[in-house]
């Protein structure tokens, strides 16, 4: 066995957000995944900071991320989606520091969401609706 099988003795099968340390057993899970889908209502790229040690392996195995959020987002998390989707010319293109890729999260988590746009490692769709009502569920899958 390899992987997430590894450690399918050792942890719950569902979590919640009342769950002890959630960005913990989220670390321990990405580090060991290939992919990663969730639903989350409210997104910002500072979550990410949270995650670094475990998406920062994630990330240097290839791994693949979806994401379902609402259409409500932070400025810079925006800027850096819509620069992501379109540059064009070499220049434009949005480079991180691959060998330090924990820090690079850590420092410029907006950053590190449009280069995973960029580079087709993260897709995102965003959900809308009437204008007062936002998606309020939390799910997600690591595989």
């Amino acid at each position: 066995m390899s992987g997430l099988e590894d450690l399918s003795d050792e942890i719950i099968k569902v979590y919640d957000s009342d769950s002890e340390d959630i960005a913990g057993i989220l670390n321990l899970l990405l580090g060991e995944a290939n992919r990663y889908s969730r639903i989350g209502s409210y997104f910002t790229s500072k979550s990410f900071i949270s995650l670094a040690a475990g998406l920062s392996e994630f990330i240097s195995k290839n791994g693949k991320m979806r994401l379902i959020i609402n259409y409500e987002l932070e400025k810079k998390d925006f800027e850096e989606i819509k620069k992501s989707l379109n540059y064009k010319k070499i220049e434009d293109k949005i480079t991180i520091d691959i060998t330090n890729l924990k820090s690079e999260i850590e420092l410029n988590s907006a950053k590190v969401l449009g280069w995973l746009i960029a580079e087709k490692r993260l897709e995102i769709r965003v959900v809308t609706g009437e204008a007062d009502k936002l998606m309020h569920i939390k799910q997600g899958v690591i595989e």
